[in-house]
């Protein structure tokens, strides 16, 4: 069908079922949260980064370090939306850097790049999202100034006030507990 570029806030409606995510820029960690109407996630296991790279289902997988595979067929009634996000390492910011978030329907290829990012360390690229019995892509670039953990928090990831240290994401524990300790960390 072509290419189409969305600008910040604006949306377009998805004709497949399947999509791929992929986010191109500087080296930060690529997340989905798989939220019911109220924006929150129902568990811990909703929130998919590199520690938990697969929601309930299948859904929603990290299939790279920067891409995700989305199928909308095995999406629960109860899930409104995925929210795809991104983090950057403290000092950095995600400031002056090209990040593009290319989602691929079918035959159709969409790019959504970051837009308005200043001083942020941890941002809301894309969201996926349901109208009318259609799923549509709204390009976002929402960001938080206080990091990852805030953008969890806001997303309804229980995160642990005292920060743990973190290991390597090999060497990280695997249980949905480790989340807390692992954003944490991340600050």
């Amino acid at each position: 069908m072509g290419d189409r570029r969305l600008g910040r806030g604006e949306n377009t409606t998805l004709s497949a079922e399947v999509l791929t995510v992929a986010v191109t820029g500087p080296a930060v960690d690529v997340v989905a949260f798989v939220l019911r109407p109220d924006r929150t996630v129902r568990t811990d296991a909703d929130f998919v980064f590199y520690n938990n790279p697969q929601s309930p289902s299948g859904k929603v997988t990290l299939t790279g370090p920067a891409t995700l595979t989305v199928d909308l067929r095995r999406i629960p009634a109860e899930i409104e939306r995925i929210a795809v996000g991104i983090s950057i390492d403290p000092p950095a910011t995600l400031g002056g850097a090209r990040i593009d978030t290319t989602v691929t329907a079918g035959d159709t290829t969409i790019v959504a790049p970051a837009e308005g990012l200043t001083v942020e360390r941890a941002a809301v690229l894309v969201e996926i999202y349901r109208r009318g019995g259609d799923w549509k892509l709204r390009s976002e670039s929402a960001g938080w100034e206080a990091g990852f953990a805030a953008l969890v928090r806001e997303h309804g990831v229980a995160v642990d006030d005292e920060p743990a240290a973190v290991g390597s994401p090999a060497s990280a524990p695997t249980t949905t507990s480790t989340v807390s300790s692992w954003i944490s960390g991340c600050r």
